[in-house]
């Protein structure tokens, strides 16, 4: 291999090192997060991530299995701590079930009071784990 070959695959090599850690779309924008918990892969994807108070706002999500028990996504404040699910049960401005579908759209509407929020994806509405949450802000 030639210097200039040799030159030209480190370059290239190192350009697609570097795209790669730029994250792509998803990170660019904030809007999508994937995370995994007891067994199960899930997807949150936000359609805007500032919203004033009480305006509709939509998420659209994805897990790698059905679930059962009433799984749930729900709003809960940022400060909350993440991971527990009858944690995050007691403070959910707002939920949904999503029994038995590995994908869909759920629409919301943002609560009242301004602040900075998370969608929050459960296993189940019983002893569950949190498996991935979002981030969004209400302005007045």
């Amino acid at each position: 291999m030639n210097t200039l070959s040799l030159k030209s695959l480190v370059f290239a090599l190192f350009m697609l090192f570097t795209f790669a850690s730029c994250g792509g779309e998803k990170e660019a924008n904030n809007n999508s997060a994937t995370g995994t918990a007891d067994g199960v892969t899930g997807t949150l994807t936000l359609d805007k991530t500032s919203v004033k108070v009480n305006e509709a706002l939509k998420v659209s999500f994805t897990v790698d299995k059905k679930l059962t028990g009433n799984p749930w996504i729900g709003i809960i404040p940022s400060e909350i701590e993440h991971g527990d699910e009858g944690k995050n049960d007691a403070h959910d401005v707002s939920y949904k079930y999503f029994d038995n579908q590995e994908s869909g759209t759920l629409d919301f509407t943002a609560p009242t009071k301004a602040g900075k929020y998370d969608f929050r994806m459960h296993t189940t509405d019983s002893k569950g784990v949190e498996i991935v949450s979002i981030s969004f802000e209400v302005t007045e």
